[in-house]
């Protein structure tokens, strides 16, 4: 799954329409969020943001 996939289903789910919306709640700039929701290259720390602010949490699996 696309990390914007993961987003847009997070924003689905808190009930949040637009990239202002998010942008606004989350403190996370605009332009971010829209490269965000557009699969751009964004840092991790902001996608953490994005989702920590709607109740997810980002984890690294290692498996071996």
């Amino acid at each position: 799954m696309r990390i914007s996939q993961l987003i847009a289903t997070a924003m689905a789910n808190k009930g949040i329409k637009t990239a202002t919306e998010l942008s606004k709640l989350s403190g996370v700039k605009y332009g971010t969020v829209t490269r965000a929701l557009n699969n751009e290259n964004v840092g991790v720390v902001h996608v953490v943001d994005l989702l920590d602010y709607m109740g997810y949490e980002l984890k690294a699996v290692i498996r071996g």
